[in-house]
C-alpha cells in the first residue's frame, strides 16, 4: 500500500482532511477492491471512500487524540494487502 504502514499525515480538529491510499501494485487484474478497518477505529469525523484499487480517508476530524487502526484490502474472499 502507498503510503506504507504507519505513515498517514496528521490532521487537525475542524480542518478538512484527505489521505488517498492506493495499492502499490495492481497485479491482481481486479477492478474493485474492498477496504475495511477490522481493528481500531478511524478518528471521529473521518470515513473511507472506495474507488477501484484505491481508497480515501477523508472528512473533518472532530476530536483530539492518537488513533490506531488496521486497514485491510480484500478482493473477493482473499486478503491481498494489509497495513
Amino acid at each position: 500500500m502507498d503510503p506504507p504502514s504507519g505513515s498517514l499525515t496528521p490532521g487537525e480538529i475542524g480542518n478538512p482532511y484527505s489521505q488517498q491510499i492506493i495499492l502499490s501494485e495492481n497485479t491482481y487484474e481486479i477492478a474493485q477492491f474492498q477496504f475495511k478497518v477490522p481493528e481500531g477505529a478511524l478518528p471521529p469525523g473521518l470515513h473511507i471512500t472506495e474507488k477501484g484499487y484505491s481508497t480515501t480517508i477523508s472528512g473533518t476530524p472532530t476530536e483530539l487524540g492518537d488513533y490506531s487502526f488496521s486497514l485491510t484490502v480484500n478482493a473477493g474472499a482473499c486478503v491481498v494487502d494489509q497495513a
